[in-house]
């Protein structure tokens, strides 16, 4: 077992609050998360989807599991399938 990337965890876990943030109020969009937290609107759209990754991902991320090809950087700019098999093989 490898030592989780902590890049990798804190990026899923800032999709996790971004979510939290923007399903908090009623009628809160990504612009006012953005301008509330001081972050570049385009910053929150990249990093939201992350907050639907497949169950499978996030647990390998957390165990250290996850390809050694996969870095903050690369899952933050991909463009993630929807269905959670499909994002497997993405990843």
């Amino acid at each position: 077992m490898r030592t989780p990337d902590d890049g990798l965890v804190d990026l899923i876990a800032k999709a996790h609050m971004l979510f939290g943030k923007l399903t908090d109020r009623p009628g809160t969009s990504i612009t006012d998360v953005a301008k509330n937290l001081g972050i570049d609107r385009a910053d929150v759209g990249r990093i939201l989807p992350l907050a639907f990754l497949a169950p499978k991902i996030v647990e390998a991320v957390f165990l250290g599991d996850q390809s050694q090809s996969l870095s903050p950087r690369r899952l933050a700019r991909m463009h993630l399938p929807l269905l959670w098999a499909d994002q497997a093989i993405a990843i």
